[in-house]
C-alpha cells in the first residue's frame, strides 16, 4: 500500500470487483401564484436504477433493479398577524419504491448460481406544516410539525 497506493489488491482484480450504477432520473416542479399572497407548488419524480455490483467470492455478485417515484405539493400563505408578517407553509409528499434484489455467486466477476432473491417495497407518506412569525423583519419565530407513515 505504501509503494503503490493506487493499485488494487490482487483479490479485487481477480473477482473483478466493481459498483456499476445506471440511473435515469426525471423530475418536474411547477408553481402557481394563487393571488391574495398565496402560492402553490407541486411536482413529481421518477428514478430508475440498475446496480451491478460484483463484490467478492465471499459476498457474491449483487444485482438490483430499483424504481422510486413520488408526488408532492405545498401551499404557502402570507398575512399580517398582530401587525407583523406571518407565513404558513403546509405540504404533502407521497413516495414509493420497489427493488428486485438478487445475489449471485461471484466467479471472477461473472454471475454464478443465484443465492437469494427478494422483492422489496417501501412507501412514505409525509404531511407537514410550519409557521414563521416575524418578530422583526430579520428574525422569525418558527414552529412546525409533521406526521409520517
Amino acid at each position: 500500500a505504501l509503494q503503490t497506493p493506487d493499485a488494487a489488491s490482487p483479490g479485487a482484480v481477480e473477482d473483478d470487483q466493481a459498483r456499476d450504477i445506471r440511473s435515469f432520473r426525471l423530475a418536474g416542479k411547477t408553481a402557481w401564484n394563487l393571488g391574495n399572497r398565496q402560492t402553490m407548488e407541486a411536482g413529481a419524480f421518477l428514478n430508475l436504477k440498475d446496480l451491478s455490483h460484483p463484490v467478492s467470492r465471499f459476498f457474491g455478485f449483487i444485482d438490483q433493479e430499483n424504481t422510486d417515484y413520488g408526488v408532492f405539493a405545498t401551499l404557502t400563505k402570507e398575512w399580517n398577524l398582530a401587525g407583523r408578517l406571518n407565513r404558513t407553509r403546509t405540504g404533502l409528499m407521497l413516495q414509493a419504491g420497489e427493488t428486485d434484489a438478487q445475489v449471485f455467486g461471484n466467479v471472477r466477476g461473472s454471475r454464478a448460481a443465484r443465492l437469494s432473491r427478494a422483492d422489496q417495497t417501501a412507501q412514505t407518506h409525509t404531511l407537514f406544516a410550519e409557521n414563521h412569525f416575524y418578530l422583526t423583519p430579520q428574525w422569525a419565530l418558527v414552529t412546525g410539525g409533521q406526521a409520517l407513515w
